[in-house]
């Protein structure tokens, strides 16, 4: 589904079309004319194709089943062509093959229990601008070879459309002590659940909550998350989306920094710790400007001095402090 999150509608196209038997070849042969003759025959032959990418996200494979079901022909062929993106033939799938950029069959697949199926793998394009359309084009035959074409073959067109999964809108701020996400999407497919991934420095995260997904449906959507259990400095927050199948998909980064909340004891006792949030360095001067102590750190000791006012300062200010011996 997928990060509009996703749109799927299936056309269904029966094509009925009476053969001849002039040569034609490559994407344009619709109805396979340079092997098959004969009378279409719809009855008896039907075709799905299973793992449609209802939605895809950039720069991924997704693998697909393509069936033919014909209960009274012998072997059958087929066609796959997509508008974007590139097509494969997986590792194991030797009855098909790559051919002027669509796939095709490359021998007759012979129908096994009335079936007859090839794996296509389609990888998506590097960006999510553009909507896909998938055309799956198939046939059964008799096999009988005859000189004027492979006769009896009936043909079916299934046309397959799919969007770029995105989110239409994903903020996170800081209001009223608290850090809020908010995001939206246009439309959800095959959609179960998000992950609310929360981090201190952008690269180890944390799963801090769940919130269930709307399920399937052309709708806008509007989520809200609160974490309220904020600490004063920076934190990154990202939303992982997972799919019915298991699948996922990370959004963009966010970022709060907040500093608002955080407060500085104005007294402190020699010895005791003074944590400053996302502190590169943290410095203690006199009065004169003289420096008594530095670290490299987010958190220094209160070191041995006279008593009185000291002036302490961080990566994103100063302030006065009072030392005080116990």
């Amino acid at each position: 589904m997928k990060y509009v999150w996703t749109i799927f509608y299936l056309l269904l196209i029966l094509c009925i079309t009476s053969f001849n038997s002039s040569f034609s070849s490559g994407a344009s042969d619709y109805i396979c004319a340079s092997c098959h003759l004969g009378l279409t025959d719809l009855d008896s032959g039907s075709l799905f194709i299973e793992n449609i990418p209802y939605g895809y996200d950039p720069s991924t494979s997704y693998t697909m089943k393509l069936c033919v079901v014909d209960t009274d022909k012998i072997a059958a062929g087929f066609r796959l062509e997509a508008n974007i993106g590139t097509l494969e033939i997986p590792d194991g799938e030797n009855m098909a093959q790559i051919s002027s950029g669509e796939a095709t069959h490359n021998q007759r697949n012979p129908l096994v229990n009335d079936t007859a199926c090839w794996m296509v793998q389609w990888n998506a394009p590097p960006d999510n601008s553009e909507d896909g359309l998938f055309t799956f084009r198939a046939n059964a035959v008799n096999n009988d070879f005859t000189p004027g074409g492979d006769h009896g073959g009936y043909f079916t067109q299934i046309s397959t459309a799919v969007l770029p999964v995105e989110l239409s809108y994903w903020k996170a701020y800081h209001a009223d002590g608290k850090n809020i996400l908010e995001w939206s999407t246009s439309s959800e497919i095959n959609h179960d659940r998000w992950e609310v991934l929360k981090s201190k420095d952008g690269y180890n995260w944390n799963r801090m909550g769940l919130v269930k997904g709307r399920g399937n449906g052309v709708q806008h959507n509007d989520y809200t998350f609160t974490d309220d259990l904020n600490i004063a400095g920076k934190l990154f927050y990202r939303l992982n989306q997972i799919d019915l199948d298991g699948s996922s998909t990370l959004s963009d980064i966010r970022i709060i920094s907040n500093y608002q909340d955080w407060k500085i004891p104005t007294m402190v006792q020699i010895g005791d710790k003074i944590k400053i949030p996302d502190g590169s360095f943290i410095r203690i001067f006199n009065l004169h400007g003289q420096l008594m102590s530095s670290v490299e750190s987010e958190e220094i000791r209160v070191p041995d001095l006279p008593s009185g006012i000291y002036i302490l300062m961080t990566l994103f200010g100063s302030q006065r402090i009072y030392i005080t011996r116990s």
